[in-house]
């Protein structure tokens, strides 16, 4: 028979659990959060025969991972913290990375409606919005050159949003206060 895998993803860290149909740990492995470490939990799925595979933050640190895994033919689920918070409390283990990668194996074992992962994560849905305000601009000077139009300046929301994304004392580049400026400009581009 099948297992199923639980995923807790870090910046740097992938650690995973696979459990049976009931519950009971099958055998565990630890992976860098790179294209080896995708390799690495790919061959241990494999050879654990998932049918199901859950991962917690997949839009986020899981994305590129998930993404790999639903390339590679299996069925990946996103899962709630909140369902593994749940878990953790009953337990009173305290936290570690084995221990939540065996508790979102469980929760994967007993959900069967867990939600697909999110195909794209919010770098994606970021580029998407410049983009599209890029496309619309009838000024592409002020993309090139960094500086924003007076008609995105003016506006009191984008003035009061912009002005609490500064830290005192540091320099950021002008396209990050271009961008974090047209994050926050009305959606109609027509007075660009």
């Amino acid at each position: 028979m099948g297992s199923f895998i639980g995923v807790d993803t870090h910046k740097d860290s992938l650690s995973c659990s696979a459990v049976d149909e009931v519950g009971g740990e099958v055998e565990s492995v630890h992976a860098v959060n790179d294209g080896r470490g995708f390799c690495k939990i790919e061959r241990f799925a494999h050879r654990v025969e998932a049918t199901r595979i859950g991962i917690e933050c997949s839009g986020s640190f899981g994305l590129a991972l998930a993404q790999h895994l639903l390339a590679a033919g299996f069925d990946v689920r996103e899962v709630p913290g909140q369902l593994v918070k749940r878990d953790r409390r009953s337990l009173s283990k305290g936290k570690s990375d084995a221990l939540d990668a065996l508790l979102i194996a469980r929760v994967v074992a007993r959900e069967d409606s867990l939600p697909p992962p999110p195909l794209k994560g919010l770098t994606h849905d970021l580029k998407a919005l410049v983009d599209h305000r890029e496309r619309c601009s009838t000024r592409p000077r002020a993309t090139a050159t960094g500086h924003t139009p007076s008609s995105l300046r003016s506006a009191p929301a984008t003035r009061e949003q912009c002005r609490r994304l500064r830290v005192q004392g540091s320099w950021t580049p002008p396209w990050i206060w271009y961008t974090a400026t047209l994050a926050f400009a009305p959606p109609c581009c027509a007075t660009l």
